[in-house]
């Protein structure tokens, strides 16, 4: 049983039939008699890539060890305490619109409150993982069904009428750690997970992909750092009503299906890649509507944007987990396979893991160097 035993000012315990999971002492997590979950979430104006607000990860850990548990969850709705602008502080979003309150920067722009965008955030993935999974043994708490009600019929009114809007790139993403125009790459930088996107999309234009990758991808073109933000109306610091983000990477199988990859390097192995490729994926799916008829002039293909545009995709996503391990909790065979199980009930997206070697990228200490050189290559003669 989950007995909420602190092992450590972060983390709580979840123990079910001997297998064990930590999750962030930030979040209420309590086991009912007859062995059922309720889940509270006291900060959804946490980054989704904190453990605060980390809700679908604990979900589907706890279905991938027993799919019969029913799991509830409730949440505290956010009323403006970290807004910047002290005059929103204390108003719950009222659900009118999906604009948020803002605040006027240093140059006099106004700006949408970052953490209400993160609760807004937050809301899409509620409604997203409600709809896959009501009546699957999931509950939302009657005291939040009105908001993500009213969310849900505004965001999708919104999304069909083609009121949203997605960011055009106006140039490639950058490699961390190099200046471009003095050709200069900062001495004793670590390798991040922004190199190994870099590798992974040389690779696949120059006909190298690792065979594993190959497999389910073939041998197609990748893109990194695609912007995943959404508008409300044209795009704007005050229209926007999710934080700005990127898919790591992503590009078209040879079925011409879209897919998106969170990749994760040596060492990072939270649970949390399941809500971050959770949101990604359902968002691309959103993406791909709200860009239906917009941007038809666009020529350049900064960051496979036009490529995006241009896709005639089948109703399908497919999302991979691109890592060379899972977090520790998931690496058992029976809830490594399971995991994927739970993810992939549900239509419209397909999910599946992708392991590659790190060891095998990054064979020397020249690995940036040779990185960058070739890509110079490659842009020379494409």
């Amino acid at each position: 049983m989950s007995k909420g035993n602190q092992t450590n000012k972060k983390y709580n315990i979840i123990s079910i039939q001997g297998k064990e999971l930590p999750y962030s002492s930030k979040i209420d997590c309590k086991e009912d008699e007859k062995g059922n979950y309720s889940i509270f979430i006291k900060e959804t104006s946490a980054n989704m890539q904190e453990d605060a607000s980390d809700f679908e990860s604990i979900i589907v850990w706890i279905w991938s060890v027993d799919r019969n548990r029913i799991v509830s969850l409730g949440y505290k709705s956010y009323m403006g305490e970290n807004d910047k602008n002290p005059v929103n502080r204390g108003k719950q979003w009222n659900g009118l619109e999906l604009k948020q309150p803002s605040f006027s920067g240093k140059d006099n722009i106004e700006y949408a409150e970052p953490a209400r965008l993160h609760h807004m955030r937050f809301l899409y993935r509620v409604m997203r993982f409600r709809e896959r999974y009501q009546g699957k043994g999931f509950i939302l708490d009657k005291s939040n069904k009105e908001e993500i009600d009213r969310f849900e019929k505004l965001y999708k009114s919104a999304l069909k009428n083609g009121e949203l809007y997605i960011t055009n790139p106006t140039e490639e993403g950058g490699i961390k750690g190099y200046d471009k125009k003095r050709d200069f790459l900062k001495a004793g930088i670590e390798i991040t997970e922004n190199h190994l996107e870099k590798w992974f999309e040389l690779m696949s234009k120059t006909n190298r992909l690792p065979k594993q990758m190959e497999k389910v991808f073939g041998n197609n073109c990748l893109y990194d750092q695609l912007p995943c933000s959404m508008f409300i109306g044209e795009k704007s610091s005050s229209t926007r009503i999710f934080n700005s983000g990127y898919f790591d990477l992503w590009g078209i199988n040879d079925k011409k299906e879209l897919c998106v990859f969170e990749l994760k390097k040596e060492g990072n192995e939270k649970l949390g890649i399941i809500s971050e490729l959770f949101f990604y994926a359902m968002l691309m799916k959103d993406m791909k509507l709200a860009a239906k008829g917009k941007y038809l002039s666009i020529r350049a293909n900064h960051r496979g944007f036009k490529s995006f545009i241009n896709c005639e995709t089948k109703d399908v996503i497919n999302a991979y987990f691109l890592v060379p391990r899972l977090h520790p909790s998931l690496e058992e065979e029976a809830v490594k396979k399971a995991f994927v199980d739970v993810l992939n009930e549900g239509d419209g997206v397909k999910f599946g893991v992708i392991f590659f070697d790190q060891k095998e990228i990054v064979k020397n200490d020249n690995f940036l160097r040779e990185l960058i050189n070739e890509r110079k290559k490659l842009l020379e003669t494409s």
